[in-house]
């Protein structure tokens, strides 16, 4: 392990002194190497490009290689029987099978390969020995992310303990899962032993775990808490809030970090940094800055650094598209996040040109050059594909339509609706379904409350994450209904030819 790990901060290193130039031609170099992998031992994929007409085109450059069509999950991961997607057309020696939501509700699964996952103790060593010293700093760790088979939370927990295990760290993992009350207990029973408190969990379900804490009396600002957050976006609004709450100052720059993951790839595909974070902040303060950094999109985006080495990386109709050699091998898969990418020189540029001078700034917060890793960034807004996330949950708009059209309310409504996450005064998220009513339809509070309990039973049926989310935070998981008359703007905003749902 030790090996491993000098062999990792070795390449750490090397990364920081590698130009953008240098990063482009490492990460072409792999996404050729992933093609001719998969092209040569995936039955599915030379099924796909035959049924897509593209079975001759030649690769050998990055400008043939992008010539090829995406896949996403339902054009290619849905189509073909999983062995033909896996890697040398088998599952069965893949040592692991994982699970995330899937489009109807039930999971999709994913077969993994050991090298798949080797490699993610050292990623999430040198991320928490990085940004908050786990290997000086006696430490208790708590997972509150989803057990189970769920990805993102075993994977974590698994990573955490293997580093526990293998190294002379002053660390401790307790993973409850996402049970508040049991994480309340953890913290008045053990935090107070430690230097610092790491939480890994989803942005809606820490709100809901300090404010649950406030009732118990904890004092957060005498425990060093510090946040890693998974799953979903959160706001800057959200990030100070939580600031305030736990007592950390505004120039703390990793009390609360944010990681971007897919169960696609298996693992976190790029982080939060304190570089990232500051420029994130001065662009909150900054419009014209944003605009220069991510276009006139509003909200911020999420804003992470990630290894070109280890995907291949695009940015299609602002959409990311990544390519991986994992043991389901993905070549040009639209994930249908929200984002784009961006160097670290032509951020650096931007946030001189508006008189910044981030490293300074860094320095000055006790962050020093040394610590920075010139690795290139994307930046994601959320799901493009109608579906909204609360509480790590994939609630889709295929969910709520298949619901309401087989209700006893079928004919109250139009067919047509809005869903939006949101977050009120006090930083609690929730999912807001704007509904339209069928012509001459007047709105009511019963009518409300029947399609709050036809929308909540069907989901609960239909959508294992719901029904998961539902046992653990009840009826904070409600959706907040609104009904709006037929053809009101509310509903039919910026509409052309096709409605979006999300």
């Amino acid at each position: 392990m030790m090996i491993n790990r000098f062999i990792e901060r070795l390449k750490r290193r090397l990364l920081s002194y590698y130009s953008a130039n240098m990063h482009k031609k490492r990460s072409i170099k792999h996404a050729l190497s992933i093609f001719n992998e998969t092209l040569a031992r995936v039955p599915a994929y030379e099924i796909f490009l035959s049924d897509n007409k593209a079975e001759n085109i030649i690769v050998n450059s990055i400008s043939s290689f992008e010539q090829l069509p995406l896949i996403d999950k339902k054009n290619y991961l849905q189509k073909y029987p999983i062995e033909q997607l896996c890697l040398d057309g088998t599952i069965k020696d893949k040592y692991l099978i994982e699970g995330s939501s899937g489009l109807s509700g039930n999971r999709s699964y994913w077969p993994r390969l050991k090298s798949d996952d080797s490699k993610i103790p050292n990623r999430v060593d040198s991320l928490f020995r990085r940004h908050y010293q786990i290997d000086q700093k006696p430490t208790l760790v708590i997972v509150g992310l989803m057990l189970g088979v769920w990805v993102s939370g075993e994977k974590m927990s698994w990573a955490l303990r293997q580093i526990a295990m293998n190294n002379k760290y002053p660390l401790t993992i307790i993973t409850p899962g996402a049970n508040a009350e049991e994480i309340i207990e953890i913290i008045k029973k053990f935090s107070s032993l430690y230097k610092q408190t790491i939480i890994a969990a989803y942005p809606p379900f820490i709100k809901y775990l300090t404010d649950l804490g406030d009732q118990e009396d904890i004092n957060w600002r005498k425990l060093n808490i510090r946040l890693v957050t998974g799953g979903e976006y959160f706001s800057e609004e959200w990030r100070d809030y939580m600031n305030r709450k736990l007592g950390h100052s505004e120039h703390d720059l990793t009390s609360v970090l944010g990681i971007y993951g897919a169960s696609e790839m298996s693992t976190m595909m790029g982080h939060e940094t304190p570089f990232s974070i500051l420029v994130k902040k001065l662009a909150h303060k900054n419009r014209e800055l944003a605009e220069d950094l991510f276009g006139l999109h509003s909200p911020l985006p999420a804003l992470c650094q990630y290894n070109p080495s280890e995907y291949y990386i695009e940015s299609v109709d602002n959409e990311l598209v990544f390519s991986s050699l994992t043991a389901i091998p993905l070549v040009r898969y639209n994930i249908h996040d929200r984002g784009g990418l961006i160097s670290f020189d032509e951020i650096q540029k931007i946030v001189s040109d508006h008189g910044y001078d981030v490293l300074a700034m860094l320095s000055e917060y006790g962050y020093p050059d040394k610590n920075i890793i010139k690795l290139p960034f994307l930046y994601v807004w959320g799901r493009g594909d109608g579906s909204a996330l609360i509480y790590g949950a994939v609630i889709y708009s295929e969910n709520i339509k298949a619901i309401l059209d087989n209700s006893s309310i079928s004919g109250s409504w139009t067919g047509l609706f809005r869903l939006e996450h949101r977050t009120d005064a006090e930083h609690n998220e929730f999912l807001q379904l704007k509904i339209e009513l069928s012509i001459g339809v007047e709105a009511s509070s019963e009518l409300e409350n029947s399609f709050l309990e036809i929308i909540t039973v069907g989901l609960e049926e239909q959508n294992t994450d719901y029904r998961a989310l539902r046992k653990v935070i009840g009826d904070k998981a409600l959706l907040e209904i609104q009904l709006y008359p037929y053809q009101d703007a509310e509903i039919i905003q910026g509409d052309t030819v096709k409605h979006r749902y999300v």
